[in-house]
């Protein structure tokens, strides 16, 4: 197993996450070069509570404490949509609102699972993405537990 150390200036780790598994890889954020495979976890991610212990044996035997990471989501896990502004929208509750209102009508359930994020404009029609609130909080305690900075969370789509 590879250790790591302090990172060096300009490296981080990216953290895959897709439904069958996760993926940890070193890579420099400022001039390029061939990600490092450090390891990977096979897992069913939609079974109940699988991510938690399988990021707990992803990361155990890998130094990440003071490393910067990165997760990027498998594009299955993630909800992407196109929100036309309401009306006359003048608050961001309104803009929030018809993006919810959005998400349950493309997707058939209420979003309150799921934390919706947006490009917000009350103008013109916006981009709205939705990750499951469940997998937002293991990857937060995960950080907590093993001491990395959690920089970025990203749907693959958009990464």
């Amino acid at each position: 197993m590879r250790r790591l150390h302090f990172p060096p200036i300009g490296q981080a780790l990216r953290l895959g996450v897709a439904a069958n598994g996760l993926a940890l890889v070193k890579h420099r954020r400022l001039f390029g070069g061939a990600p490092l495979a450090l390891a990977e976890q096979p897992l069913d991610l939609f079974a109940p509570d699988a991510l938690a212990p399988g990021l707990r044996m992803l990361l155990s035997d890998l130094p990440v404490k003071g490393w910067p990471l990165s997760v990027v989501l498998a594009d299955e896990l993630v909800r992407l949509w196109q929100v036309p502004p309401p009306p006359g929208a003048t608050r961001m509750g309104d803009l929030e609102a018809a993006a919810a209102l959005r998400f349950q009508h493309l997707f058939g359930a209420p979003g309150a699972e799921w934390k919706i994020s947006a490009d917000w404009d009350a103008v013109d029609p916006f981009l709205a993405a939705a990750a499951p609130r469940a997998l937002l909080d293991a990857l937060a305690q995960a950080a907590r537990e093993h001491g990395f900075n959690l920089v970025e969370i990203s749907q693959h789509f958009v990464a």
